[in-house]
Order: structure tokens, then sequence, then C-alpha cells
């Protein structure tokens, strides 16, 4: 019968073994630490021209664009599924402009296979899991893509002696085995701007002083405020007699016209660090508890509440590029020479006033705003690129940019850039910004 061995006989034999230890002068072998995580890992090398890590709403139009313009691209994600902000954050609403080029292609599959009513309007919102079916598709229609998911990356890759350049990343695979991807550039679309922080290049994170850049509005003095977080939910009727007061359920909704469904703005709460994954993890228990009375409402009535996965995280770091983009530049009568996405979105700032107030008071260039290709080329790096949520520019401006069918154009402006550099065998600046507008527009983005 096997003996057991209880705290106190553990307790009194640890120490008797540190006592003949402190006699000896040795250390007994049990408590020599085993650094397992320290042995060097089995390492496997992949080598591509165009690496987009982040497969959301500005990575997988990059990655497309970039198969498209002829490069060979691997495309990385840490979900299980690539989709983003659409599909685990339930962000599945249709706003802002204009509607063109790959984000459009997108929408025209959604409205035919799966729009909510009869008649898709403006104003349309997909099942979260319809996007999921759609983006999935497009990427496997895509040979020169090679998608990786649950591959989150643990190290960048930098120059001997220079921060330069950026060789590629390594990710961590089974078993503790990493797999290193090497690539003549690399675009950061991952919306938190993590592969370039990793990379050590400059980020900016909260408010600007409205007198940095000179811009018609914002505080005083700067700050570490950012947008507020949103948990989404959609409800849905599960009894025959359900009914509800949709005004009775937390936040703005929006109603799936014709059907018994909906899509709420629920729990909102503001996070002390979206850089912060444990910080983002708290604001979202936050959240949950924050709609406890908006899920037992709909239940008594009859409906049933599907929560997003993932808290929405409106703003993260913003990552400095060759241009940072102001409200100037969104309200200048005249579009940068570089333009490669175009913005029809006013500025719509969760959690402070300058953004709701400036709807009405601001002057857009009709048509739509310009975004440079040099607000996506991040400063000191030779062949990094950052788009999305992460791209450079001021808390304000980012509050306007920061809606998918304009990030989406980021992406396939800088997908279009990318391929054009690895295939070409040049560097991000030396391209002719006419010939990376040509292959947008070429690609349905009318600028």
């Amino acid at each position: 019968m096997a003996s057991r061995w209880g705290r106190r006989e553990f307790l009194r034999s640890a120490i008797a073994t540190s006592m003949v230890s402190a006699v000896t002068g040795d250390v007994a072998e049990s408590a020599q630490p085993k650094l397992v995580g320290s042995r060097a890992a089995v390492k496997d090398a992949l080598r591509t021209q165009v690496l987009v890590v982040g497969a959301g709403a500005s990575g997988v139009p990059a990655a497309l664009a970039a198969a498209r313009g002829g490069a060979k691209v691997v495309l990385l994600e840490d979900d299980n599924t690539p989709g983003g902000a659409p599909v685990d954050m339930y962000v599945a609403m249709v706003c802002g402009g204009p509607i063109v080029g790959i984000y459009a292609e997108m929408l025209e599959l959604l409205n035919r296979n799966f729009h909510l009513t009869a008649k898709p309007t403006g104003g349309a919102w997909f099942l979260p899991s319809a996007y999921a079916e759609v983006i999935s598709r497009m990427i496997r229609a895509e040979p020169n893509v090679q998608l990786r998911c649950s591959a989150p990356v643990s190290e960048v890759l930098i120059s001997e002696g220079s921060r330069n350049r950026l060789h590629g990343v390594t990710v961590r695979g089974a078993d503790g085995r990493q797999l290193t991807i090497e690539a003549d550039v690399v675009i950061d679309a991952t919306g938190s701007g993590a592969v370039a922080a990793m990379a050590g290049c400059e980020c900016r994170y909260g408010s600007e002083a409205k007198s940095e850049f000179d811009e018609p509005t914002g505080p005083a003095k700067a700050n570490d405020k950012i947008q507020l977080c949103t948990l989404m939910l959609v409800s849905q009727r599960l009894r025959p007699d359900g009914k509800i007061d949709p005004g009775k359920v937390t936040g703005q909704s929006c109603p799936a016209e014709g059907l018994n469904a909906a899509l709420h703005w629920a729990g909102t709460v503001s996070c002390a660090d979206t850089r912060d994954p444990l910080a983002v993890a708290a604001a979202q228990q936050e959240a949950m508890q924050k709609i406890e009375k908006d899920i037992a409402y709909l239940y008594e009535h009859g409906y049933t509440a599907h929560i997003a996965p993932k808290l929405g995280v409106r703003e993260c770091r913003r990552v400095v590029g060759d241009h940072v983009l102001t409200v100037n530049d969104l309200i200048a009568s005249k579009r940068a020479d570089d333009t490669v996405a175009l913005g029809n979105y006013p500025l719509d700032s969760w959690g402070d006033r300058y953004g709701a107030m400036e709807k009405t008071t601001l002057t857009y260039t009709p048509g739509g705003y310009g975004i440079p290709l040099r607000a996506m080329i991040t400063k000191g790096m030779q062949n990094l690129m950052t788009v999305g949520k992460c791209m450079s520019a001021t808390h304000l401006a980012m509050s306007a940019i920061r809606v998918q069918c304009i990030v989406a154009q980021m992406g396939q402006a800088a997908g279009t850039a990318a391929a054009l550099a690895a295939t070409k065998g040049t560097s991000l600046r030396s391209l002719k910004v006419r010939d990376v507008q040509a292959m947008l527009r070429a690609g349905g983005v009318p600028l």
C-alpha cells in the first residue's frame, strides 16, 4: 500500500534538506530549478514576399491585394479563424464610406448569400457567422495566400546592428516548436500595433493636445484618454410570444427590419490600458457585469442574447509613420498627392465631447478625404507598414478612419504597395505612387 506523504512530512523533509545544504555548502539536486523554457526550441523556417500579421478588417484586404499583385503572401492570425472585429467582437454593422474595392466585394457576397431581410439597406448588419464564412471563402480563393491561424507572434527579427529593417517574425507552434517567417515587406494589421511595438517603433497612445498639430478641436493638454470599449450582443426571439422594447436594452440598437433580432451596443466601459491584455480582460468582465440586467430582461421576454466573445476595442497604440494623419487632413480642401484610400466618416470619438461636437461643425472634402501612403509607412523602418486602427494618426483623426470600410481600403493600399515593392525588389519609399494608385483603381478603388 502506497504511503501518503502529507504537508507536515513535506515540511520536515524540506527543513532537513536545507540544513544539510547549509553545513556542506551543497545545493540539493531537487532544489535546482529546471528552466525547460530556456532550452533552444526546434525552429522551422518559411520565406515569403509579403507577411501580413492580423487577419481582420484591414489585414484580409492587405493579403488579398498583395496576392492579386503577384506576391506570395503569408497571413498570420492569433485567433482560430480569420475575420477580426466583425467575427469575434460582433462589430457587424456597415457604416461609413466609401464602399469600394475588396470591401465592396465582401459586401456583395454578404448581401447575395447572408442578408437578414428581403431588401438589404445601407444601414444593414450581418451575423458574425456570415462574415466568418465570406472572409474564409475569399481567402481560400487566392492561391498566393497562405493563412496560418492560432499563430501569435512571439518575436520579431531585426537586422544585426540596426533597427531599421524587419526581416520577419517568429511564431510558436506545437510542443514548443518555433516557426520563423521571413519576408521582404511586413504589414502590421494587428489593430494594436503589436509587431511595430516589438520592433521598437515610435508609438502614440491617448489624446494629443490641440496645439501639438494645430487641430481645430481637442483637449488643451495631452492625456492618456482613449475611446471607450463596447461589448456587443445580438438579441434573437426564441418564443413565439416573445416581445421586447429595444429601448429597455442598454445602449443603442439596430433591429433587422422584418426580423425579431437586433444588434446592440450593450456594455460600454473604459479600459485602463488597451495595450495590456489583462486590462482588456478586466474591462470585458466589467462590461459583462454591466449587461446582466439586459440578458435577464431578454430571457424574461422570450429572447436570447448572443454575446460577442471579445470586447470591442476602438483604439490602442498608434504607430508613427512618415506622416501623422490629423483632423486638418480630413477637412483640407485638397487631398494629398499620395492619397491611396478615401473616407467620408466624421469624427466619432466615444468617450469625449470633441468627436461628437465636430460631427456637425467640420466640413469634409466632397467625395471623401484622402489617406496618404506616407501615413502607412512606418517611421524609421525600411519595409514595415502599419494599417487599420494602429495606423499613424492623431487620436481624433483615428476616430474617423477606424470604421471597416476605411481600414479595408488602407489594407488594400498597403497590400498593393507591398506587392509592388516585393516583386520589383525595391523599397517602399522608392515606389512611384502613381503605380500604386493605378493598381488600386484597377482593383475598384476610384481615387
